[in-house]
């Protein structure tokens, strides 16, 4: 091997006997501070002076959970890691049905994460009716149309038949109770002039 002298003060390394890594084997190398990372010295370029690398110098907050599952991204510390998306945007989406005969029940819908919002999707009601988003009855005064988002914590919408014999609905409202359940609850109903039928998705989104 080639016996070299490390000068720590001066950051430097002077090989003996003019053997070793010259000036011009170290004009080849292309790393530089901005792409090794913190804290890590090496030698590089034209200049024998030790150097530091500033890489990820300021604080990142890359973790494993919240970056896509199998994306592979650096850390912090340098490190390699592999997504599980566990932190990233979720969703859930649950079938719904009801009748005039259902006034009254509910049903309590759990997620494994945090939620941010939740929508209806309404569908056709078939026969002579169809879903409607503008609710625009007494039972659901006061409650938003559809949506719950931001500090939103209640939402109603309704099925209703729009033929010139009939006036019958489905109301439901859907509660947010606290941060990973929504109740949903069928809370009006007429058949008067015939009968309507509920058919809808609830899609409840968060993290």
């Amino acid at each position: 091997g080639v016996a070299a002298v490390v000068d720590t003060e001066g950051k430097r390394i002077n090989f003996k006997g003019g053997g070793g890594v010259g000036a011009a084997d170290l004009a080849l190398a292309t790393a530089t501070e901005a792409t090794v990372f913190s804290g890590k010295t090496f030698y590089a370029g034209e200049s024998k002076e030790l150097r530091t690398g500033t890489a990820l110098s300021q604080a990142v907050s890359v973790t494993a959970n919240n970056i896509p599952p199998g994306v592979t991204a650096y850390n912090q510390a340098g490190q390699v890691i592999t997504g599980n998306g566990s932190g990233v945007f979720k969703y859930m989406k649950i079938s719904l049905t009801f009748r005039e005969s259902n006034v009254g029940d509910s049903n309590i819908y759990s997620t494994d994460f945090k939620i941010l919002a939740a929508i209806f999707e309404v569908g056709t009601g078939g026969g002579d009716g169809y879903h409607t988003m503008n609710k625009g009855f007494t039972w659901a005064s006061g409650i938003p149309d559809g949506s719950i988002i931001g500090d939103q914590t209640q939402m109603a919408i309704c099925a209703r038949s729009f033929t010139r014999t009939s006036s019958a609905y489905v109301g439901v409202i859907a509660t947010k109770i606290n941060d990973n359940q929504i109740k949903v609850e069928c809370a009006s109903a007429s058949s008067t002039g015939g009968s309507a039928y509920f058919g809808a998705a609830l899609y409840i989104f968060g993290v």
